[in-house]
């Protein structure tokens, strides 16, 4: 009997050869029009990204800026805030909100009654 399971070819260990033609491929003029793209970099890709607006997509749930009032009311129920999970300002679902680092951010899921809160950080 030989080694190995029965049916089974065996693997050769030498490295495979890459088959490479060799010469210069002919391409009709029509094609050779390279697609110039703009390339986006620094600011101008924050600008780009910031025209997005995620907040209408269905799988992304409503984001709301508390008011100082809020925030004091949330404070005595909780305690300190900066115990809070955080959220970063660059964040795409709190963009339209502009939210400063400290702000809490209330998030409602249509599916739980209870809201999150976060605090944004830098």
């Amino acid at each position: 009997m030989g080694e190995g399971v029965p049916g089974l070819a065996k693997k050769s260990t030498k490295p495979r050869k890459k088959r490479v033609k060799k010469g210069v491929k002919e391409v009709p003029a029509e094609k050779k029009v390279l697609k110039k793209e703009k390339v986006v970099i620094g600011a101008e890709k924050k600008e780009a990204e910031a025209e997005i607006d995620i907040s209408s997509h269905i799988l992304v749930p409503k984001h709301i800026k508390l008011s100082e009032e809020e925030v004091k009311e949330l404070e005595n129920r909780i305690g300190d805030l900066q115990l809070l999970p955080k959220i970063r300002i660059d964040d795409p679902a709190i963009a339209k909100l502009k939210a400063k680092p400290g702000d809490v951010i209330k998030i409602l899921r249509p599916d739980e009654p209870v809201p999150y809160y976060r605090i944004v950080v830098a």
